[in-house]
């Protein structure tokens, strides 16, 4: 389709075909090449002149960024296609860029400044907490997601958390959104272990990791889902399992890893990225850290010129 499309001078099949191979590589952890892809689509969108679409898509780079911890450069993809949206008056690509801005705040943490942007999109996610109802589809149900994530890293929202977290896995699997599905029900899991319920949190996560270990592709980091499933076994006792869990949770970070080969990324997928870390730092006490992943570490940091520690 893209060669196709760049043959004849399609730019809308051209910035379908960079769309679709995005996600694609994603889901298979070529994380690079996805993001590369997506910024490929983007430009493509500009020189076409298709703003709405190039809005959207420079959210979605943003997006992409997000997803390898990149916080700076992601922050500013997403709020120049915000802005984007806004100057073309499109509400719908406005209601996207706010739902990944909250993923970004999710992600790296609260920023005050963010505070006016997401204070509708937040308040619309805490509703449904009170019971109101929700659509189902993807930007409500990415904001009931990115809200429940949010609230999983507050100290006093895990309840909370819960609610939202249960209504975005239950609308992912209703409506066969099955890229996000298993890292929804990790982070599902790991909320039912917060609030006391590890016996329940150990049987989310086997479901979800089951999915993934059958071949369920994962647009997010699958990280959650494996330190999840670790920590209920933790608290269950049940501690071959939990080195069980983090066994079968390295190979796709080594995926991803590798995936980022030759880009600055590697670090910050493997540091900045909360779930990512702490599947890390488990698989070092277990002494399960494979040399590709030390070796990555290493090799970005000597590209940055950084020191590394002893």
């Amino acid at each position: 389709m893209l060669e196709l499309a760049q043959r004849h001078g399609i730019a809308v099949a051209a910035v379908d075909a960079w769309q679709t191979l995005a996600v694609v590589r994603q889901t298979r952890g070529e994380v690079a090449s996805a993001l590369e892809a997506r910024r490929s689509a983007a430009q493509t969108a500009n020189a076409a002149s298709l703003k709405t679409r190039e809005a959207t898509l420079t959210i979605n780079v943003g997006f992409a960024l997000t997803t390898v911890g990149a916080g700076d450069e992601a922050r500013k993809a997403i709020e120049s296609g915000i802005a984007l949206g806004q100057a073309v008056g499109s509400p719908g690509v406005e209601r996207h860029g706010k739902m990944i801005l909250l993923c970004w705040a999710a992600t790296f943490g609260a920023d005050p400044s963010l505070e006016g942007p997401l204070t509708e999109t937040r308040a619309s996610a805490d509703a449904a907490v009170a019971g109101s109802w929700v659509p189902h589809d993807r930007a409500a149900l990415g904001v009931l997601f990115y809200r429940g994530m949010e609230k999983l890293r507050t100290p006093g929202q895990e309840q909370d958390a819960r609610t939202l977290l249960r209504l975005a896995a239950q609308g992912y699997r209703a409506t066969k959104m099955l890229d996000v599905l298993p890292v929804a029900r990790g982070l599902w899991a790991e909320a039912e272990r917060r609030c006391g319920d590890a016996e329940r949190a150990r049987e989310l996560a086997s479901e979800a990791a089951t999915l993934l270990d059958e071949g369920s592709p994962s647009l997010l980091n699958e990280a959650p889902v494996f330190l999840a499933l670790h920590d209920a076994c933790v608290d269950l006792g049940r501690l071959s399992e939990a080195k069980d869990a983090i066994a079968r949770g390295v190979p796709r970070l080594v995926t991803r890893t590798r995936g980022l080969g030759g880009t600055p990324y590697a670090r910050t997928f493997l540091t900045e990225l909360a779930p990512n870390a702490g599947l890390l730092a488990a698989a070092e006490a277990y002494g399960l850290v494979p040399e590709e992943i030390t070796r990555a570490i290493a090799d970005d940091v000597r590209a940055a010129g950084l020191v590394l520690p002893i």
